[in-house]
C-alpha cells in the first residue's frame, strides 16, 4: 500500500548515493531529507507506520523548527504534480488533507517558526540581504525579507535559469558576490544552496562586515570556519523565543491526532492476504 525509506541527505560529497527508483516509486526531496515512496513492500516502514511517519514529516514535526510550513508547501507541490492515475496519488492526497487539518487545529501560532520569519528577525538593521541559491528554499525566504524593503540579491550557478523570478530580486552568479561588495555596508548572507563549506568560503572571499546564516542541511557536519558572525542551523534555532512548553503541549496533541488519523486510514483499507502486488500489477497494466 505505502512504504518508504529515508535516504541520506544529498551533498556535493555524496550526491551519487541515492539508489535508482523501481517501477512506481517516487522520490520526494525536502530541505533536510530524501524519501523514496513505494507502492510495494521494499521500504523500511510500511502501511500504517509509513502513513503516520510521513504525516509527521508533512506536519513539520520532524523538522528542526517544529511545525514549520515550508515542508508542507513542498509536499503539496509534489503531490499535485503527480499524474492523476498514479497508484500513490490518492493516499498522498489524503496525507496532505490530514496534515492541513492537524496544522489548523494544533500547529498554528507557535511563534517564529519558519525559516523566513527567523531570517527576517536576523536581518533587522542590515543594509542588504544576500542569498546563496535561488531554488525553492531560497524563494520561500524572499517574501519575508522583502517586508522590510531591504535590497535582496540571490546568487546561483546559472542566473539565466531564474530570469522569470521576482523582478525585485537581483540575480547574479556566485562570483558577483565578491565583486560587488563594499566593507562599509552591513550585510546578511543566507546560504540555501547545497555547497560545501570550502565552496562557500571561496565565494565569500575577503568580504567583511557580514552576518551569515547557514541553512545547509550539512552545516553541523561541514561547518563554516570563518572569523565572521556565523549562525548554523543549530545556533539559528536557539534564537527562537522560549515557548517550548507551549510547543510541546501542542505537539503532543498533534501526535495523538496523527495516530488516530493513521489508524482510521489503515482500518479503511481492504486487507489483502497476499499483499498489494495485485494492485501494483493492475497499475502497471493500465499505463
Amino acid at each position: 500500500m505505502l512504504t518508504f525509506s529515508i535516504e541520506p541527505f544529498l551533498t556535493p560529497q555524496n550526491s551519487a548515493t541515492l539508489r535508482p527508483l523501481d517501477f512506481g516509486e517516487l522520490h520526494w526531496k525536502t530541505c533536510l531529507r530524501h524519501l523514496i515512496l513505494s507502492p510495494n513492500s521494499s521500504g523500511s516502514q510500511k502501511d500504517q507506520q509509513a502513513y503516520e511517519s510521513l504525516l509527521k514529516i508533512v506536519c513539520g514535526l520532524e523538522s528542526p523548527i517544529v511545525g514549520e510550513t515550508e515542508v508542507m508547501g513542498q509536499f503539496k507541490k509534489f503531490v499535485f504534480s503527480l499524474p492523476a492515475h498514479h497508484i500513490l496519488r490518492s493516499v498522498l492526497e489524503r496525507i496532505y488533507t490530514d496534515a492541513k487539518s492537524i496544522r489548523n487545529l494544533y500547529l498554528k501560532n507557535l511563534g517564529s517558526q519558519t525559516y523566513g520569519s527567523l531570517c527576517r528577525r536576523v536581518a533587522a538593521g542590515v543594509d542588504q540581504v544576500h542569498v546563496f541559491g535561488a531554488g525553492q528554499m531560497s524563494q520561500s525566504l524572499w517574501p519575508w525579507l522583502m517586508k522590510d524593503n531591504q535590497k535582496i540579491f540571490a546568487y546561483t550557478r546559472k542566473p539565466s535559469n531564474y530570469s522569470y523570478l521576482n523582478s525585485q530580486i537581483q540575480l547574479g552568479s556566485y562570483g558577483d558576490f565578491q565583486n560587488s561588495q563594499t566593507d562599509a555596508i552591513q550585510k546578511l548572507l543566507v546560504i540555501c544552496a547545497p555547497l560545501s563549506s570550502e565552496q562557500v568560503l571561496d565565494h565569500i572571499g575577503t568580504v567583511k562586515n557580514l552576518k551569515i546564516v547557514d541553512l545547509r542541511g550539512e552545516s553541523e557536519k561541514d561547518p563554516l570556519s570563518s572569523d565572521q558572525d556565523v549562525m548554523s542551523l543549530k545556533s539559528f534555532f536557539s534564537k527562537i523565543e522560549n515557548n517550548s512548553k507551549f510547543i510541546d503541549f501542542k505537539v503532543q496533541q498533534a501526535q495523538l491526532e496523527i495516530q488516530k488519523l493513521s489508524q482510521k486510514w489503515w482500518e479503511g483499507q481492504t486487507h489483502r492476504p497476499f499483499g498489494w502486488e495485485d494492485l501494483h500489477e493492475n497499475y502497471q497494466n493500465c499505463l
